[in-house]
Parts: structure tokens; C-alpha cells; sequence
């Protein structure tokens, strides 16, 4: 089961993470260290695809990691504004699947 916080508001999927649910619990627990949440927060918005400054210098540049190309988190959360949660995360959970089986 998919909840909000295995779904970043960046537009990652903690869901894919080994760490998910075992030493992590997602965006929630980092709400305090994430310039992407604070900004959210401010605005009011569920995620950075649904903001007017979208795409953002911030989220332009965000690479928090090797297994994601530069740019990956516009092109998600683009679709996520596009065709919703659902569609979302039926996506990546499939992209990613082999990640998934793993944990």
C-alpha cells in the first residue's frame, strides 16, 4: 500500500529505497532537513508539479542520488500533475519493481 510518505514531494518514490521502512519512514520524517517540504509547507501544495515556479532552480539541479538522471524529478512530477497519484504510482512501482522485490 502506497501512503504519502512514500511518495516525495520532489517527485521520488521512497518506495524503491531498501532504507523505506526499515531505518526510514519517507518525506515525513525528514520535514525539518527538506527545502522541498518547507517550501511546500509555505504554500500550501502537495507537491513541487503543482506550484507556479514549477520547475524551480532547486528541483532543476536535484540529484540526490546515482540511480536518477539529472532532471528525472521535473519529468516525474510533471506526469504526477498530469495523470494524478494513481497513475503515478502505478508507473514507478513497475519501473521499479525489481527495486521493490529486494526489500
Amino acid at each position: 500500500m502506497t501512503t504519502a510518505d512514500d511518495i516525495g514531494a520532489c517527485g521520488d518514490w521512497c518506495g524503491k529505497c531498501y532504507h523505506f521502512g526499515h531505518d526510514c519512514t519517507g518525506c515525513s520524517s525528514k520535514a525539518s532537513e527538506c527545502k522541498f517540504l518547507k517550501c511546500l509547507a509555505q504554500k500550501n501544495l502537495e507537491h513541487c508539479g503543482l506550484c507556479a515556479e514549477f520547475p524551480c532552480d532547486d528541483l532543476a539541479d536535484f540529484v540526490p542520488d546515482d540511480r536518477l538522471p539529472r532532471g528525472f524529478h521535473v519529468e516525474s512530477l510533471r506526469f504526477r500533475a498530469r495523470f494524478g497519484k494513481d497513475a503515478w504510482v502505478a508507473r514507478y512501482r513497475q519501473e521499479w519493481q525489481h527495486l521493490v522485490e529486494r526489500r
